[in-house]
């Protein structure tokens, strides 16, 4: 049981700490992680909590990483900018 534990606890301080990453990065107006989260947020609606859940979450289209992991670099955030239009535009993936 206290493997159960511990492995909850992992996983509770890497989300932790990726939300922390996340947002310093928002907070400092890094581009190119702003930009792509400001495109998400608009996807969302506005709905901030929904926009973050989507960022932190890994998605298949971007090869199981997060769309806060790819956003770190500039080519990054340019896949995630293109996974959101296609999800606007109601494309496949």
């Amino acid at each position: 049981m206290t493997d159960v534990i511990e492995e909850i606890e992992r996983i509770l301080l890497e989300e932790r700490e990726q939300a922390d990453a996340l947002y310093q990065s928002l907070a400092a107006g890094q581009e190119p992680v702003s930009s792509a989260f400001d495109q998400a947020l608009r996807l969302f609606s506005g709905d901030v909590q929904a926009a973050l859940g989507w960022f932190r979450a890994p998605a298949r289209a971007l090869s199981g990483r997060s769309p806060a992991e790819c956003a770190i670099t500039e080519d990054g955030a340019e896949q995630v900018e293109t996974l959101i239009s296609q999800i606007e535009h109601g494309v496949v993936i």
